[in-house]
């Protein structure tokens, strides 16, 4: 099994987000994969876990400890099959990224996950998978918006659940907490 962990979006960037997923369906028939995820920024990609239970303790702790954050983005982008929306970088993402890490591998000795560490880009998912990766960048060039100006203070943390099989219908919303509380 594997859990992931993220900061929910404002009720602005979640509609933001499901009407540019439906656009993209409607001009690629991708499909809405990326949807059966409440609308997210990233703070750790899944990674192994052997209990949920702990996993489960791990986070209504850790939620506790960090503070709400504030959040900027500035444009969609593409990488690969993916079409998201850019997070601007700033200290306290880096830092809860990093905390995030160095927790759960105390807990869980192989929690690491694809792209951790000081590379990590903070994104939200708005659509993904169902095209190869050139059929993407067309696609892209439809829907970009180079010039975002959301701002909101993230208040709510998520933690995911997924089977090891990566695929529709493998992840849900297991639980959300209110950050620092």
């Amino acid at each position: 099994m594997k859990c992931s962990f993220a900061l929910l979006m404002s009720d602005e960037i979640h509609n933001y987000i499901r009407k540019k997923a439906i656009k993209i369906d409607q001009l690629s028939r991708c499909g809405l994969f990326a949807s059966q995820f409440i609308p997210h920024i990233s703070l750790k990609q899944p990674c192994k876990i052997e209990d949920i239970d702990k996993a489960e303790k791990y986070f209504d702790i850790f939620s506790k400890k960090i503070q709400p954050i504030g959040i900027k983005i500035d444009s969609t982008y593409n990488w690969k099959n993916i079409i998201g929306l850019n997070v601007v970088e700033n200290a306290e993402l880096r830092n809860v990224h990093n905390m995030l890490n160095s927790g759960l591998k105390e807990i869980f000795q192989n929690s690491s996950a694809l792209y951790d560490g000081d590379s990590y880009h903070f994104h939200a998912t708005i659509s993904m998978g169902g095209l190869d990766n050139s059929e993407f960048k067309e696609i892209y060039k439809k829907v970009k918006d180079e010039n975002l100006h959301f701002e909101f203070i993230a208040k709510k943390i998520v933690m995911f659940y997924c089977d090891e099989e990566y695929g529709k219908g493998s992840f849900i919303t297991y639980k959300i907490n209110e950050i620092g509380k």
